[in-house]
């Protein structure tokens, strides 16, 4: 949540420039189980998750789209790149990730 965040950031102002500062959320999911709960917050939308093995990606997908889609090829790269190692921080702050889709979804939806 921006809110936590920035209270990080605020907190790291007079600590050294190059150091790097970890922060997560109260809770860990997997990437799936991330866009399994966006769904469940549009409500009125069924989840649309699908897995594609990475050797899938890797020697087929991505190549061919290196060939004939290259705007499409480098966004999918990273995203297949990023999906293949943990992005687990210490965990941090009180703000669910399940509440922050839920109150999204009421924007977008109109409800303030």
């Amino acid at each position: 949540h921006g809110a936590v965040l920035a209270a990080v950031c605020a907190d790291a102002v007079d600590s050294d420039p190059g150091q790097e500062l970890e922060c997560g959320g109260p809770e860990i999911f997997s990437q799936r189980e991330i866009g399994e709960l966006a769904f469940a917050a549009l409500k009125d939308r069924s989840p649309k998750c699908t897995g594609v093995p990475f050797w899938v990606m890797d020697w087929l997908v991505l190549p061919l789209l290196r060939l004939f889609a290259r705007r499409t090829w480098n966004p999918l790269a990273m995203v297949t790149t990023l999906a293949k190692s943990d992005a687990i921080a210490p965990r941090f702050g009180h703000r669910r990730l399940k509440d922050f889709f839920e109150e999204a979804a009421r924007q977008l939806a109109g409800g303030g």
